[in-house]
């Protein structure tokens, strides 16, 4: 069982997005000792289906390998063998000004069935939803 769902999209196939997040009530939601996520109910438009949804942010994608972000194969020094692979990201997340390459940073939408804040549910909507929480957690507060 894991608190994330590691998708952006409904099980209808509805596609979630920036402006779904907006005007929405912010929730925290916490597993265990673990630091809190904070997210929003997210309604599926298209079947009804509740989710909790979260936003992560990087600020780098391609790790040493930045060189390779517009071309057709990513190659890594640091594997041996078979260090090739089909770059299915192809000049995304970086952009190149003259001979330099910046890197854009990149966000990932994620979900997780609103009730259980885990991969398993049923995507309904409940009144005290697993995980809520409302207090600090000492253990987890970077400034207290």
């Amino acid at each position: 069982m894991s608190t994330n769902l590691c998708k952006d999209t409904c099980d209808c196939g509805f596609l979630f997005n920036l402006k779904d997040f907006v005007d929405k009530p912010v929730e925290f939601r916490q597993k265990s000792d673990y630091a809190p996520q904070m997210g929003v109910k997210l309604v599926c438009l298209d079947c009804g289906m509740v989710y909790f949804g979260w936003i992560r942010r990087s600020h780098t994608f391609w790790e040493g390998v930045k060189e390779c972000f517009d071309k057709d194969i990513i190659s890594y020094p640091y594997i041996s063998g078979n260090s090739n692979t089909k770059n299915t990201n192809k000049g995304k997340f970086a952009k190149r000004i003259g001979d330099d390459i910046y890197e854009l940073g990149c966000y990932q939408i994620d979900l997780s069935y609103y009730e259980t804040f885990n991969d398993e549910g049923e995507g309904i909507e409940v009144e005290e939803p697993r995980g809520l929480i409302e207090e600090d957690h000492e253990l987890t507060r970077w400034y207290h």
